[in-house]
């Protein structure tokens, strides 16, 4: 039997950590996110939804960016249950 989302009480939401990726950049020394953007072949604008949290990297996106930042998925995405309180 399939459960209903609203019975487990969240709305989960997978974001990038962002504090994380700025310190790999740092210690990779690159400079910026255009940089980044053209290391990672992405438009300028498309990192910038990715890092003001508008918008979550697609697969392959973040297959480059953990090439390039020298870490793996797990490093740079955290999950966000979003618990929705108890209606009383």
């Amino acid at each position: 039997m399939k459960e209903e989302w609203s019975t487990f009480n969240c709305d989960p939401k997978m974001h990038l950590k962002m504090e994380v990726v700025n310190e790999l950049m740092r210690l990779r020394n690159i400079k910026n996110y255009r940089k980044l953007a053209n290391m990672i072949d992405v438009c300028r604008s498309a990192i910038s939804r990715v890092t003001s949290g508008e918008h979550l990297p697609s697969t392959t996106t973040i297959a480059r960016l953990c090439f390039v930042l020298g870490c793996q998925p797990g490093d740079l995405l955290y999950v966000d249950y979003n618990l929705k309180r108890e209606e009383s």
